[in-house]
């Protein structure tokens, strides 16, 4: 979980992102 947090960070403006790469990890 730690990594999706980075994600979120990463992320933090597209939302849809997010939700893409936690499917796609």
């Amino acid at each position: 979980m730690h990594i999706h947090r980075i994600s979120f960070s990463l992320d933090n403006r597209n939302k849809n992102t997010i939700k893409c790469r936690f499917i796609y990890l």
